[in-house]
């Protein structure tokens, strides 16, 4: 129930331990760190809350600044490029909540937004992992239950959340997703199966 803090070097890959592990919150599930160095948060499945710290831009050591509320068994978590917004995936209640992070103080504001990601099958979705592509931006759903891909487009203004329409087919019970840096390709793991779909 703790987070590890190493540093890289670039040189050599190495990682070297900056200090103690800082305490999350029960069942730490995923992590994600605020493009802009500020902010770490970190998606506690047990808690069904998200864990904020502080970076502190010289050592580069955690600071905890408490927890905000997520859904039920939040797992995935990922922030957007831009440094404004952040996306919880809640496993237990099959929705994807949306934060406003562009806060000085590191407050996560819930925006009024929580997405049922699973259309047609949305009371049998797990959603198990958010990716973010660049400019335009889109959110990208793997659906565990559903065997599927939930799409997206963000409002960069506001963080609103747009479906592009029906489910992308995807393998056995799809676990994991990911996007190329050039937003072109997204990529998904399917658990069941042990394949990918592209």
């Amino acid at each position: 129930n703790d987070v590890a803090q190493y540093q890289l070097n670039p040189q050599s890959g190495q990682l070297n331990q900056l200090g103690p592990n800082v305490q999350a919150d029960l069942g730490p599930a995923g992590i994600a760190v605020d493009p802009l160095d500020h902010f770490v948060y970190v998606a506690n499945s047990g808690a069904n809350d998200v864990s904020v710290f502080n970076i502190d831009p010289a050592s580069g050591m955690l600071g905890s600044m408490g927890t905000v509320p997520a859904g039920t068994n939040p797992a995935a978590i990922t922030a957007d490029p831009s440094g404004n917004f952040l996306f919880v995936g809640n496993g237990g209640s099959d929705d994807l909540y949306t934060y406003n992070t562009n806060s000085p103080t590191g407050g996560l504001p819930q925006l009024n937004n929580s997405y049922n990601t699973g259309g047609l099958n949305r009371f049998a979705v797990e959603v198990i992992e958010v990716a973010i592509t660049f400019l335009p931006r889109f959110a990208y759903v793997a659906n565990g239950s559903s065997n599927d891909v939930s799409a997206y487009t963000i409002n960069v203004s506001t963080g609103k959340l747009t479906s592009l329409g029906p489910n992308a087919a995807a393998g056995n019970f799809p676990y994991a997703i990911a996007a190329d840096p050039l937003g072109r390709f997204a990529y998904v793991v399917n658990a069941g199966d042990g394949s990918v779909s592209a």
